[in-house]
């Protein structure tokens, strides 16, 4: 097999088959595990994806999606996935295969990520229904991340792509995530199996959430508080609001699958800008922090359960309370929030 060229922008390092994986792996860097502790390696994580999937004669995870008597079967697919829009002169993926993309970042490429397009189906009387994701425009990816020198817990949670331009997006039910320490009786199938039963609660809030932004027009006025309130939260930067606005405002942007502006649509044109960055941080960020910005700005409605950080500031908002905490909607957010297996 032909191996697909890595590619390398400033640190950071993307493989989309075995082969890469395989290449990078000489080149990494490890630490010398304490007696309790456990590196995983991304060829590591990918060998036992593999097996995990391989459980079901139709390639996929099969599960329950509860303890009761009326429990749904779950199964999780890996897919390939094609972008539906765009044009050829950026240079910007089209499509992502089942192996999905590995993205290698850190001195050594000690950090990595998985980002793998699944299906979902639900089995009711029989019969497989594929969940559909932003009416069939967006297709749901299971990300996984760690790191070999562990600077960072062994993390499963699920997000979203939108198919016209491959950007991804998490949705606002982010408690799904199952966080793990890197210790020796870590299990990616029993990670995989308790998160994955988890979202199969919730996944629908991420469609939600998308049919929600879709169904929201937006005011000139309420794209400048929007970006203002991203600014002052350290999710947008100031250089990148030109061209996220130049995005959101080009009614004939091939990146884009209509001309409505929408909440939706200005979600997109950040994640687009993010898309293109080298920097895991700045795209973490604009997958999954523009819904409170959105909501500041008057463009989204949390769901019912759904806090601020502790630490977001809110436009002509002034500190109600000695905690630091500016507005009763805010909570603290701790990795003790997420399911954690020990």
């Amino acid at each position: 097999m032909e191996t697909t060229t890595r590619t390398r922008t400033t640190g950071t390092r993307t493989s989309r088959n075995i082969e890469d994986l395989e290449n990078l792996n000489v080149s990494t860097d490890t630490i010398e595990p304490g007696k309790r502790h456990q590196i995983v390696t991304p060829l590591e994580v990918n060998e036992m994806l593999q097996n995990v999937f391989k459980e079901n004669d139709q390639g996929g995870l099969a599960f329950l999606d509860s303890p009761f008597g009326n429990a749904n079967k779950i199964i999780i697919q890996p897919t390939d996935i094609e972008r539906l829009g765009g044009d050829d002169k950026h240079d910007r993926e089209t499509e992502i295969s089942s192996f999905g993309r590995v993205s290698h970042w850190g001195k050594g490429n000690t950090e990595y990520k998985f980002e793998i397009p699944v299906n979902i189906y639900k089995e009711v009387e029989g019969k497989r229904e594929l969940q559909t994701l932003a009416r069939g425009n967006g297709q749901y990816a299971l990300s996984i991340s760690g790191s070999v020198a562990q600077r960072r817990a062994f993390n499963v949670s699920l997000f979203g792509w939108e198919l016209q331009c491959l950007n991804g997006m998490s949705g606002t039910f982010e408690f799904f995530k199952v966080s793990h320490k890197h210790t020796k009786n870590l299990d990616i199938r029993d990670m995989l199996i308790r998160g994955l039963n988890s979202a199969s609660q919730v996944y629908n809030g991420l469609n939600n959430d998308i049919i929600q932004m879709q169904q929201t027009p937006v005011s000139p006025e309420q794209v400048a508080k929007f970006m203002h309130s991203g600014i002052m939260n350290n999710i947008l930067s100031g250089s990148n609001v030109k061209e996220i606005t130049n995005y959101y405002n080009d009614l004939s942007n091939p990146w884009f699958r209509n001309e409505e502006q929408t909440a939706y649509r200005l979600f997109n044109a950040c994640t687009l800008f993010g898309e293109k960055q080298n920097s895991s941080e700045v795209k973490a960020k604009l997958q999954s922090q523009l819904y409170w910005p959105l909501n500041d700005a008057g463009l989204f409605n949390l769901p019912v359960g759904i806090k601020y950080p502790s630490k977001f500031k809110f436009l002509n908002s002034q500190p109600v309370q000695d905690s630091g905490l500016v507005d009763s909607r805010q909570v603290e957010i701790s990795e003790s929030e997420y399911i954690e297996i020990s």
